[in-house]
């Protein structure tokens, strides 16, 4: 039933998918498992473009941490690459606050949160692929951040902002 409400989200039958989506949630019962259905859902939803949608999925039904965190970063990809900047900023805002609030391992998070920025600066969001940066606590993964903005400002020929981003991830 998950994957039948997944194929008619992906087909935009919204109010089939609902359906489908309530059947399966009543039959499962381990919390967990619910988590995860919640997830494969609400990352359809986001794929599907019912971005409030996914994000409501994540911040109210899924308890599990890692669960949630999988449905921002799924949705701050998408928002990124459909050019809702601001949206995407706002849903990399919650990632970053899950490294204070959560159990999620920071090496995740890191790595979610070093993807994005490397997104936002393909699409020549330099100022949001930076603050991105910001936000890793790792000083590893701002450091390949950092170089895989490099790379992006290079392929925009953009070799003065290449250099200033080089000297930071020397740093």
């Amino acid at each position: 039933l998950c994957q039948l409400a997944l194929y008619l989200t992906q087909e935009g039958l919204t109010a089939r998918a609902q359906g489908a989506w309530e059947e399966a949630r009543a039959l499962i019962v381990d919390a967990n498992e619910r988590d995860k259905a919640y997830a494969v859902y609400a990352i359809a939803q986001a794929r599907a473009g019912f971005h409030s949608e996914a994000e409501t999925i994540a911040r109210r039904r899924i308890t599990e941490p890692t669960e949630r965190v999988a449905v921002f970063s799924s949705l701050a990809s998408e928002l990124v690459s459909k050019g809702l900047w601001d949206q995407s900023q706002r849903i990399i805002g919650l990632i970053t606050k899950e490294y204070d609030f959560t159990d999620v391992t920071p090496s995740i998070l890191d790595a979610i949160l070093t993807r994005l920025s490397i997104e936002l600066a393909h699409h020549e969001q330099w100022w949001q692929a930076q603050e991105t940066v910001r936000a890793i606590s790792g000083k590893e993964a701002q450091g390949r951040a950092l170089m895989g903005i490099v790379n992006e400002l290079a392929r925009a020929g953009q070799s003065e902002m290449a250099q200033d981003a080089w000297n930071k991830a020397e740093d």
